[in-house]
Protein backbone atom coordinates (compact mmCIF):
# COMPACT_ATOMS: atom_id res chain seq x y z
CA UNK A 1 0.00 0.00 0.00
CA UNK A 2 2.74 2.28 0.82
CA UNK A 3 4.49 1.83 -2.53
CA UNK A 4 1.13 3.25 -4.01
CA UNK A 5 0.89 5.66 -1.99
CA UNK A 6 4.35 7.38 -2.16
CA UNK A 7 4.35 7.34 -6.15
CA UNK A 8 0.79 8.87 -6.04
CA UNK A 9 2.30 11.71 -4.12
CA UNK A 10 4.90 11.86 -6.90
CA UNK A 11 2.59 11.85 -9.98
CA UNK A 12 -0.18 14.39 -8.62
CA UNK A 13 3.03 16.75 -7.75
CA UNK A 14 4.31 16.18 -11.10
CA UNK A 15 0.39 16.51 -12.42
CA UNK A 16 0.17 20.13 -10.76
CA UNK A 17 3.58 21.37 -11.69
CA UNK A 18 3.46 20.66 -15.24
CA UNK A 19 -0.15 21.24 -15.93
CA UNK A 20 -0.44 24.73 -14.09
CA UNK A 21 3.12 25.79 -16.31
CA UNK A 22 1.67 24.47 -19.48
CA UNK A 23 -1.56 26.29 -19.30
CA UNK A 24 0.10 29.70 -18.84
CA UNK A 25 1.56 29.24 -22.05
CA UNK A 26 -1.33 27.87 -24.52
CA UNK A 27 -4.35 29.60 -23.12
CA UNK A 28 -4.97 33.27 -22.39
CA UNK A 29 -8.20 32.76 -21.08
CA UNK A 30 -9.13 33.53 -17.57
CA UNK A 31 -12.06 31.32 -16.64
CA UNK A 32 -9.71 28.24 -17.86
CA UNK A 33 -6.80 29.70 -15.87
CA UNK A 34 -8.99 29.67 -12.46
CA UNK A 35 -10.07 26.29 -13.31
CA UNK A 36 -6.52 24.65 -13.57
CA UNK A 37 -5.32 26.47 -10.68
CA UNK A 38 -8.00 25.02 -8.88
CA UNK A 39 -7.15 21.51 -10.10
CA UNK A 40 -3.98 21.98 -9.68
CA UNK A 41 -3.74 23.14 -5.68
CA UNK A 42 -6.49 20.65 -5.43
CA UNK A 43 -3.49 17.87 -6.38
CA UNK A 44 -1.23 19.39 -4.21
CA UNK A 45 -4.13 19.03 -0.96
CA UNK A 46 -4.91 15.58 -1.97
CA UNK A 47 -0.88 14.83 -1.96
CA UNK A 48 -0.93 16.85 1.71
CA UNK A 49 -3.49 14.18 3.01
CA UNK A 50 -1.42 10.88 1.68
CA UNK A 51 1.76 12.19 3.54
CA UNK A 52 -0.36 12.25 6.54
CA UNK A 53 -1.13 8.33 6.34
CA UNK A 54 2.31 8.14 5.49
CA UNK A 55 3.56 9.41 8.92
CA UNK A 56 0.98 7.35 10.76
CA UNK A 57 2.52 4.08 9.13
CA UNK A 58 6.00 5.02 9.26
CA UNK A 59 6.43 7.41 11.86
CA UNK A 60 4.39 6.29 14.41
CA UNK A 61 5.61 2.79 14.51
CA UNK A 62 9.25 3.29 13.30
CA UNK A 63 8.85 1.38 10.24
CA UNK A 64 11.55 1.69 7.16
CA UNK A 65 10.64 0.92 3.79
CA UNK A 66 12.60 1.19 0.55
CA UNK A 67 10.45 0.93 -2.08
CA UNK A 68 12.76 0.69 -5.42
CA UNK A 69 10.78 1.02 -9.22
CA UNK A 70 14.03 0.77 -11.32
CA UNK A 71 17.33 -1.33 -10.15
CA UNK A 72 19.41 0.42 -12.91
CA UNK A 73 18.15 3.83 -13.61
CA UNK A 74 21.41 5.68 -14.21
CA UNK A 75 24.15 2.98 -14.94
CA UNK A 76 28.20 3.85 -16.16
CA UNK A 77 30.70 1.68 -15.35
CA UNK A 78 30.29 0.11 -12.07
CA UNK A 79 28.36 2.85 -10.76
CA UNK A 80 24.27 1.63 -10.81
CA UNK A 81 21.81 4.04 -9.61
CA UNK A 82 18.40 3.25 -9.05
CA UNK A 83 15.51 5.03 -8.81
CA UNK A 84 14.42 3.95 -5.49
CA UNK A 85 12.48 5.68 -2.20
CA UNK A 86 13.80 5.57 1.70
CA UNK A 87 10.87 6.20 3.58
CA UNK A 88 12.04 6.08 7.06
CA UNK A 89 10.52 8.34 10.21
CA UNK A 90 12.96 11.47 9.20
CA UNK A 91 11.72 11.21 5.61
CA UNK A 92 7.96 11.25 6.69
CA UNK A 93 8.39 13.96 9.48
CA UNK A 94 9.44 16.03 6.81
CA UNK A 95 6.50 14.97 4.34
CA UNK A 96 4.33 16.55 7.10
CA UNK A 97 5.91 19.31 7.35
CA UNK A 98 6.93 20.34 3.45
CA UNK A 99 3.65 19.12 1.99
CA UNK A 100 0.85 20.62 4.30
CA UNK A 101 2.58 23.43 4.48
CA UNK A 102 3.17 24.30 0.52
CA UNK A 103 -0.67 23.46 0.12
CA UNK A 104 -1.30 26.44 2.29
CA UNK A 105 1.20 28.49 0.41
CA UNK A 106 -0.81 27.52 -2.40
CA UNK A 107 -4.08 28.56 -1.20
CA UNK A 108 -2.67 31.85 0.02
CA UNK A 109 -1.23 32.50 -3.13
CA UNK A 110 -4.33 32.38 -5.18
CA UNK A 111 -5.97 35.28 -2.69
CA UNK A 112 -2.58 37.34 -2.83
CA UNK A 113 -2.22 37.41 -6.02
CA UNK A 114 -5.52 37.23 -7.80
CA UNK A 115 -4.89 40.16 -9.85
CA UNK A 116 -1.68 38.90 -11.36
CA UNK A 117 -2.47 37.87 -14.67
CA UNK A 118 0.23 35.27 -14.80
CA UNK A 119 -0.55 33.51 -11.32
CA UNK A 120 -0.73 30.03 -13.02
CA UNK A 121 2.26 30.78 -13.85
CA UNK A 122 3.89 31.01 -10.32
CA UNK A 123 1.77 28.63 -9.03
CA UNK A 124 3.44 25.90 -10.85
CA UNK A 125 6.56 26.85 -9.94
CA UNK A 126 5.53 26.62 -6.46
CA UNK A 127 4.28 23.35 -7.39
CA UNK A 128 8.01 22.53 -8.88
CA UNK A 129 9.47 23.51 -5.24
CA UNK A 130 7.39 20.95 -3.58
CA UNK A 131 7.69 18.19 -5.92
CA UNK A 132 11.47 18.86 -5.89
CA UNK A 133 11.20 19.12 -1.95
CA UNK A 134 9.22 15.48 -2.04
CA UNK A 135 12.15 14.20 -4.24
CA UNK A 136 14.79 15.56 -1.79
CA UNK A 137 13.50 13.92 1.45
CA UNK A 138 12.50 10.59 0.38
CA UNK A 139 14.97 9.62 -2.07
CA UNK A 140 16.64 6.35 -1.72
CA UNK A 141 19.92 7.28 -3.16
CA UNK A 142 22.51 10.37 -3.12
CA UNK A 143 22.46 11.03 -6.80
CA UNK A 144 18.54 11.01 -6.52
CA UNK A 145 18.79 13.26 -3.83
CA UNK A 146 20.97 15.80 -5.38
CA UNK A 147 18.32 15.51 -8.28
CA UNK A 148 16.13 17.19 -6.18
CA UNK A 149 18.33 19.45 -4.54
CA UNK A 150 19.14 20.68 -7.74
CA UNK A 151 15.41 20.94 -8.57
CA UNK A 152 15.00 22.69 -5.78
CA UNK A 153 17.50 25.71 -6.83
CA UNK A 154 16.17 25.75 -10.46
CA UNK A 155 12.13 26.64 -8.72
CA UNK A 156 14.10 29.17 -6.69
CA UNK A 157 15.74 30.86 -9.67
CA UNK A 158 11.98 30.82 -11.39
CA UNK A 159 10.38 32.16 -8.05
CA UNK A 160 13.22 34.77 -7.61
CA UNK A 161 12.75 35.77 -11.36
CA UNK A 162 9.40 35.25 -11.97
CA UNK A 163 8.97 39.45 -12.79
CA UNK A 164 11.94 38.98 -15.44
CA UNK A 165 11.02 42.17 -17.00
CA UNK A 166 12.62 43.80 -13.91
CA UNK A 167 16.33 44.18 -13.85
CA UNK A 168 16.46 43.64 -10.32
CA UNK A 169 14.69 40.24 -10.19
CA UNK A 170 17.18 39.17 -12.96
CA UNK A 171 19.97 39.84 -10.55
CA UNK A 172 18.74 38.45 -8.09
CA UNK A 173 18.09 35.14 -9.55
CA UNK A 174 21.37 35.16 -11.00
CA UNK A 175 22.99 35.97 -7.67
CA UNK A 176 20.76 33.29 -5.49
CA UNK A 177 22.60 30.29 -8.65
CA UNK A 178 26.13 31.39 -8.35
CA UNK A 179 25.84 31.75 -4.86
CA UNK A 180 24.17 28.19 -4.13
CA UNK A 181 27.09 26.76 -7.03
CA UNK A 182 29.52 26.43 -3.79
CA UNK A 183 26.52 24.47 -2.20
CA UNK A 184 26.55 22.08 -5.22
CA UNK A 185 30.16 21.72 -5.19
CA UNK A 186 30.52 20.66 -2.16
CA UNK A 187 27.24 18.01 -1.97
CA UNK A 188 28.78 16.58 -5.82
CA UNK A 189 32.27 16.14 -3.70
CA UNK A 190 30.36 14.15 -1.05
CA UNK A 191 28.97 11.60 -3.58
CA UNK A 192 31.97 11.01 -5.27
CA UNK A 193 34.00 10.39 -1.82
CA UNK A 194 30.82 8.07 -0.80
CA UNK A 195 31.28 6.05 -3.95
CA UNK A 196 35.11 5.71 -3.18
CA UNK A 197 34.18 4.61 0.39
CA UNK A 198 31.46 2.46 -0.60
CA UNK A 199 31.15 1.48 -4.13
CA UNK A 200 27.79 2.87 -3.83
CA UNK A 201 25.45 5.73 -3.70
CA UNK A 202 22.49 4.15 -1.87
CA UNK A 203 21.50 5.01 1.54
CA UNK A 204 21.06 1.41 2.09
CA UNK A 205 24.31 0.10 1.44
CA UNK A 206 26.06 2.95 2.65
CA UNK A 207 24.55 2.55 6.39
CA UNK A 208 25.08 -0.61 6.47
CA UNK A 209 28.74 -0.26 5.59
CA UNK A 210 29.34 2.17 8.28
CA UNK A 211 30.39 0.27 11.14
CA UNK A 212 33.34 -1.03 9.02
CA UNK A 213 34.37 1.95 7.07
CA UNK A 214 37.76 3.24 7.88
CA UNK A 215 39.18 4.51 4.86
CA UNK A 216 41.53 7.43 4.94
CA UNK A 217 41.55 10.39 2.50
CA UNK A 218 44.81 11.40 4.50
CA UNK A 219 47.14 10.52 7.21
CA UNK A 220 50.43 11.67 9.03
CA UNK A 221 52.13 11.53 12.25
CA UNK A 222 49.92 13.80 13.80
CA UNK A 223 46.33 13.76 11.10
CA UNK A 224 44.12 11.45 10.16
CA UNK A 225 41.30 12.44 8.46
CA UNK A 226 38.69 9.62 7.29
CA UNK A 227 36.45 10.20 4.23
CA UNK A 228 33.57 9.72 6.63
CA UNK A 229 34.50 13.08 8.44
CA UNK A 230 34.70 14.68 5.42
CA UNK A 231 31.77 13.08 3.63
CA UNK A 232 29.75 14.64 6.54
CA UNK A 233 31.55 17.69 6.42
CA UNK A 234 30.77 18.28 2.75
CA UNK A 235 27.60 17.71 3.38
CA UNK A 236 26.90 20.01 6.29
CA UNK A 237 28.53 23.52 3.75
CA UNK A 238 25.78 21.97 1.22
CA UNK A 239 23.17 22.69 3.43
CA UNK A 240 24.20 25.67 4.82
CA UNK A 241 24.77 27.35 1.50
CA UNK A 242 21.59 25.99 0.66
CA UNK A 243 19.56 27.79 4.14
CA UNK A 244 22.09 30.96 3.46
CA UNK A 245 24.00 30.58 6.48
CA UNK A 246 27.32 32.10 7.44
CA UNK A 247 28.78 33.66 4.73
CA UNK A 248 26.47 32.19 1.90
CA UNK A 249 23.37 34.33 3.16
CA UNK A 250 23.79 37.27 0.88
CA UNK A 251 21.76 36.42 -2.20
CA UNK A 252 18.28 35.62 0.55
CA UNK A 253 17.43 39.19 1.32
CA UNK A 254 17.66 40.24 -2.86
CA UNK A 255 15.14 37.08 -3.26
CA UNK A 256 12.52 38.49 -0.65
CA UNK A 257 11.46 41.20 -2.17
CA UNK A 258 10.31 39.02 -5.90
CA UNK A 259 6.81 38.35 -5.19
CA UNK A 260 7.29 39.28 -1.55
CA UNK A 261 5.55 37.24 1.10
CA UNK A 262 4.72 34.29 -0.56
CA UNK A 263 8.45 33.40 -2.42
CA UNK A 264 9.47 34.51 1.29
CA UNK A 265 7.33 31.64 3.54
CA UNK A 266 7.50 29.56 1.10
CA UNK A 267 12.00 29.67 1.12
CA UNK A 268 12.53 30.46 4.85
CA UNK A 269 10.02 27.85 5.49
CA UNK A 270 10.83 24.55 3.44
CA UNK A 271 14.36 25.44 2.63
CA UNK A 272 14.93 25.43 6.48
CA UNK A 273 13.06 21.98 6.50
CA UNK A 274 16.32 21.01 3.98
CA UNK A 275 18.72 22.02 6.70
CA UNK A 276 17.20 20.23 9.36
CA UNK A 277 16.86 16.86 7.33
CA UNK A 278 20.18 16.95 5.97
CA UNK A 279 21.15 18.11 9.88
CA UNK A 280 19.25 14.53 11.04
CA UNK A 281 20.96 12.45 8.30
CA UNK A 282 24.65 13.52 9.34
CA UNK A 283 23.58 12.93 13.12
CA UNK A 284 22.01 9.39 11.89
CA UNK A 285 25.45 8.88 9.96
CA UNK A 286 27.54 9.78 12.49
Amino acid sequence: MLPTFILTILVLLFLSASVLCLIDWFTNNLNIRKNIIFLGVTWVGIASLLSLYSFLKVGIYHNIYYISYYQSWIEVGILQIGFNFLIDPISVTMFIVVLPTSFLIHIYTIEYMETDKNITRFVGYLSIFTLMMFILVSAGNLVQMFFGWEGIGLASYLLINYWYTRNQANKAGIKAIIMNRFGDFCITIAIALSFQQFGSTDYQLIFANLPTSSLLLFANSQLQLKILDVFTFLISIGAMAKSAQLFLHTWLADAMGRPNTCFGVNTCGNISDCRCFFNSSIITII
